[in-house]
């Protein structure tokens, strides 16, 4: 008698995506700029939302997308935006965080993304999602980082800001993997809005994580640099009664958004030595 074929694996369940794009941009980023949504930069005629997408869309492991911002205003820069639901943002990131996590809040995970990272690949965020979801049980927000010594090559010249730790600096990344029940239950809105504005700004890192370092850096300037990451990581996981693990990954392009002149040019000059996308 033949053995019975043995029956396909199930496969893994996908994960619910929220793209932040209801973010405007005040700060002048090249000659005759105006203050706009940053989902519509254009880099080489196309629109910073249409490159993220892109590599969502590439990602094995993305399920359904939802966007975060003006659905008037981002429709018409979006291929088959039917594909996509809409959730108006709020005045504050923290509150557009919130709406996400609001909209998909029956998920087991949640992938966040900023939409100002247009050099940001299918790889990288595969590579996020595989690393934190092999440690799911370990936490309940997933935070990418990149270490400095990734910025070689053509992303030697990023000008990224990065925060000096004992041991190593890293510069943060623009993908997070929240657990939306524990996030929930845990974080005001307001902690929300704190967290993210928090991410790029060593002074305010140290107070969200806390008042012991927030007043460390201040009599020490760069005093964070005393501390490691692993330490500085479970000082904001009680601060914040959540288990933040950090996910050190090997691709400065999720650290490349886009904020100041420096790096509109930055990100301009990479793209025009990438072939275009179909």
């Amino acid at each position: 008698m033949e053995a019975a074929e043995k029956p396909d694996p199930m496969p893994e369940k996908k994960i619910d995506t929220v793209l932040l794009a209801g973010g405007i941009n005040r700060i002048s980023l090249f000659e005759g700029y105006t203050p706009s949504l940053k989902a519509l930069l254009s880099f080489h005629d196309r629109p910073s939302i249409d490159f993220v997408l892109a590599a969502l869309g590439q990602a094995p492991q993305v399920g359904q997308i939802c966007i975060v911002g003006p659905e008037r205003e981002l429709q018409p820069a979006i291929r088959e935006p039917e594909r996509y639901t809409f959730v108006p943002g709020g005045e504050r990131p923290g509150e557009s965080v919130f709406h996400g996590l609001c909209h998909f809040r029956e998920s087991a995970q949640i992938l966040f993304a900023t939409v100002d990272i247009p050099l940001v690949t299918p790889e990288a965020i595969a590579t996020f999602l595989q690393q934190s979801l092999e440690n799911r049980s370990r936490g309940d927000l997933f935070v990418s980082a990149v270490d400095h010594s990734r910025f070689t090559g053509p992303y030697a010249g990023c000008p990224k800001r990065c925060t000096r730790l004992r041991g190593r600096s890293v510069c943060h990344g623009n993908l997070i993997l929240a657990d939306p029940a524990a996030v929930l239950a845990t974080i005001s809105e307001e902690q929300l809005d704190t967290i993210y504005r928090s991410r790029k700004v060593p002074l305010r890192t140290a107070a969200a994580f806390g008042w012991k370092f927030a007043l460390a850096y201040l009599m020490g300037g760069g005093i964070l640099r005393f501390f490691t990451l692993e330490q500085a990581v479970k000082a904001a996981s009680k601060h914040f009664r959540l288990r933040i693990v950090p996910v050190l990954l090997d691709h400065p392009e999720i650290a490349a958004d886009i904020d100041e002149a420096a790096d509109y040019a930055f990100v301009q000059r990479l793209l025009a030595r990438q072939a275009p996308v179909p």
